[in-house]
């Protein structure tokens, strides 16, 4: 093909579309499978890292056995309610798979398989759930000081990272993340918590356990690669407390 001919094709097709719009789209592509792989491409900039891996738990075990293999612009809402309600026994994952599929539905409208506003998972109310709180009374704090007095020869970091839990409210990803240059004079800097960055103010008894860890070693930098950290920190925290009444 000589350069005038491509060029005449290419003016010939750029017309066709012109004229006609977009081809449309193979079935292929409007699978709800395909969608939602899209959709988790383009928020792959948008989620953190954690929140990407959580809710690529939620589309692999709760929402693909009920919607993959169907065409995305067919997914009514009576069919969103009954998934919905099926996922009666473990409310906290439909809850939270909820916005995931309506993520899905968004990115369908955008690509125009689905007409605008036409998102069927809007409106369907969420379950009901009891605040989830637990508070250490003196004895609970007692038995895991004992406990951690017991492991701090051999688990320093991650008896150190537990009692910061203890003192600052961090959350424990807060914590087993953390840096050197995160600490200013009385206070931490969290630059990429879960609600954005925040300062943590430091008691007296905050920093005298960091002022007893070995500066030449982050908290973080014994995460890749060494999950004991990650393990014990859990383990102590949640398996070791005693059970509540």
């Amino acid at each position: 093909m000589s350069a005038n001919e491509a060029r005449s094709r290419a003016a010939a097709m750029m017309a066709a579309i012109r004229q006609d719009g977009p081809a449309p789209a193979s079935p292929e592509e409007t699978l709800f499978e395909a969608v939602a792989e899209t959709a988790f491409r383009r928020h792959e900039r948008i989620w953190k890292p954690r929140t990407l891996y959580v809710n690529r738990g939620y589309l692999r075990k709760q929402i693909l056995p009920r919607f993959a293999g169907r065409q995305v612009a067919e997914i009514t809402r009576q069919d969103v309610m009954k998934w919905f309600a099926s996922l009666c026994a473990t409310p906290v994952a439909a809850d939270r798979s909820m916005p995931v599929l309506s993520v899905i539905m968004r990115e369908a409208e955008r690509m125009g398989f689905r007409e605008e506003r036409s998102n069927p998972c809007l409106g369907i109310r969420r379950h009901r759930r009891n605040g989830r709180e637990r508070c250490l009374s003196d004895t609970k704090i007692r038995s895991l000081s004992a406990c951690l007095v017991a492991r701090v020869a051999e688990r320093p970091l991650a008896v150190a990272a537990i009692l910061l839990l203890l003192l600052t409210g961090c959350r424990r990803s807060e914590v087993l993340t953390l840096r050197w240059t995160d600490l200013r004079e009385d206070s931490l800097f969290l630059r990429d918590s879960k609600t954005g960055p925040r300062t943590v103010w430091l008691s007296r008894a905050a920093l005298k356990v960091l002022d007893g860890i070995d500066r030449s070693r982050n908290l973080a930098d014994t995460c890749p690669g060494r999950r004991w950290l990650q393990r014990f920190v859990k383990a102590a925290w949640k398996g070791r407390l005693p059970r509540g009444p």
